[in-house]
Order: C-alpha cells, then sequence, then structure tokens
C-alpha cells in the first residue's frame, strides 16, 4: 500500500511539473491579448492573426524570387 501512495504523489508532482509551462504560457497569452485589445481595440485585434500568416509568406516568396528556387 506504501509503494501505491508513493507512486501516485510521484504522478502528481509530475503532473504539475508538467502543467506548470501551460500555465505560464496561458497567463503570457492573456497579457498579449489583453495588451492587443486595449492598443487596436476589440474588433481590430482580430486582423493581426489573419495578417500574421501573409507576412510569413512573404519571406518564402521574395527567396524563391531572390534565388530560383524551382
Amino acid at each position: 500500500m506504501e509503494a501505491l501512495r508513493a507512486h501516485s504523489s510521484e504522478v502528481r508532482l509530475e503532473l504539475h511539473l508538467v502543467a506548470l509551462p501551460e500555465l505560464l504560457l496561458g497567463a503570457l497569452g492573456g497579457v498579449g491579448r489583453g495588451i492587443g485589445v486595449s492598443v487596436l481595440g476589440l474588433p481590430h485585434v482580430f486582423f493581426v492573426p489573419a495578417v500574421c500568416p501573409v507576412v510569413a509568406g512573404l519571406g518564402p516568396a521574395a527567396m524563391a524570387r531572390i534565388y530560383r528556387f524551382k
């Protein structure tokens, strides 16, 4: 029975260590979203995720044009 208790406490500790980065990233994301809404306003903040893939696609497009990838 003691071995089972020791194992369950180890599993619990491991779950807490795994969940900690997710909690920190969630908190940072919430802060980022709050700042984005306060700077851009609520309707306009949704343009940021729509524009990011377009901007990210410009780099490979420019490289393909400069280096003539086929």
